[in-house]
């Protein structure tokens, strides 16, 4: 059960409390008992109802509101580490052939599909070109070997960071990243990727394209859980 079923739960029983206690006190007071305990239960059931009203408003005062000022607090930390995996993996096949202007902006393609992921493959090699690193001092080329050594280790550096609130975070939001973590490309995909004699005489990527696309639909799993959080 995540937070959301939780609250709905809660909430449903406080409406159902405040029900038994109109009825008991207000619409069932003056009707004569059906069985003989039926006083004596009604006044049970009038009592836990008071309790569990009592126990709620202490429960959203104390506890509730306090823990959802704090969580928005730390997700307004939290979504930017969690922003820049969904980035890795949405760029994951949309390389820039170029640098970035001087007011680039990174975003994320929700929109990419399992054939947009064959047809790259298809198209290049481990040892291609996916973009140029360029300073003043240097100028090199960043193969799709180097970029996706370099997606791995950021994404897992980021998912280490996040991991650094764990007692704050919801259960599906761990869940996520963990499966992030463990999926294929994270685990898989570094053989042929820090063995480039593994893939050397293979034309293409096709032998990568099942763990690309898996690594894309775990990042974006990640961005559509993200975007519930207004912070």
């Amino acid at each position: 059960m995540n937070s959301k079923q939780r609250s709905l739960l809660l909430l449903f029983l406080l409406i159902l409390s405040s029900v038994c206690i109109i009825l008991i006190k207000l619409i069932l007071k003056e009707i004569p008992e059906v069985f003989e305990i039926g006083h004596e239960l009604g006044e049970i059931f009038y009592d836990l109802s008071l309790a569990y009203i009592a126990a709620y408003l202490f429960y959203q005062i104390v506890v509730a509101s306090p823990k959802r000022r704090d969580l928005k607090n730390i997700y307004s930390a939290v979504k930017w580490m969690s922003f820049d995996i969904v980035y890795r993996g949405s760029s994951i096949i949309n390389p820039r052939s170029s640098l970035p202007g001087p007011y680039y902006t990174p975003s994320v393609n929700d929109k990419l599909t399992e054939q947009d992921f064959i047809t790259f493959c298809e198209k290049n090699k481990m040892t291609d070109n996916y973009t140029v690193y360029w300073t003043n001092e240097l100028f090199d080329f960043i193969t799709y070997a180097s970029h996706f050594k370099g997606t791995q280790e950021k994404v897992l550096n980021k998912i280490e960071d996040t991991f650094q609130f764990h007692s704050h975070l919801e259960t599906e939001h761990i869940k996520i990243l963990n499966d992030i973590k463990s999926c294929p490309f994270m685990t898989l995909g570094s053989h042929y990727i820090n063995d480039l004699e593994l893939g050397k005489d293979r034309p293409n990527l096709m032998h990568m394209e099942y763990v690309l696309y898996d690594f894309y639909q775990e990042t974006m799993k990640l961005h559509r859980y993200m975007k519930k959080f207004n912070v």
